[in-house]
């Protein structure tokens, strides 16, 4: 009977102990680190360590690694939109600067009174004033 007991004993230390640590399970496993997650519940007070632009950990890497993959040429791609938006930006205030320069010429060619005086047939301008009697 003593051997029993004494495996009674051992087995009833052992579930004990097994209830102990499954009911401060959450509490041991906080205090382990977690694997980095974006969506993870720990928030850094001060903002994040790495910047999510770098996508350092992307599964889906090719043969380059992620910054041949993803960030340099999500960052060629800004520094060339960013330029082709400085020379539309240029070529409207050019566009703006020759419409303006139009619309001065055109009121400087407002054109004045054109022809001269007349009076409904009258002809005298085709006849000389002292030739009246010859032809």
């Amino acid at each position: 009977m003593g051997h029993s007991s004494k495996f009674r004993r051992e087995a009833l230390c052992s579930l004990f102990a097994v209830v102990v640590l499954a009911g401060f399970s959450n509490h041991l496993f906080a205090q382990y680190p977690q694997p980095y997650s974006r969506y993870g519940s720990y928030r850094s007070p001060y903002g994040p360590t790495l910047p999510a632009e770098l996508n350092y950990f992307r599964r889906d890497v090719g043969v380059l690694n992620n910054y041949q993959t993803f960030v340099r040429p999500q960052r060629e791609l800004a520094a060339t939109l960013r330029g082709l938006q400085v020379s539309s930006q240029r070529q409207q205030l050019q566009l703006q600067g020759q419409q303006q320069q139009l619309q001065g010429i055109t009121n400087q060619l407002t054109p004045g009174p054109t022809g001269s005086h007349a009076t409904f047939q009258n002809y005298s301008h085709y006849y000389s004033s002292g030739r009246a009697g010859r032809r």
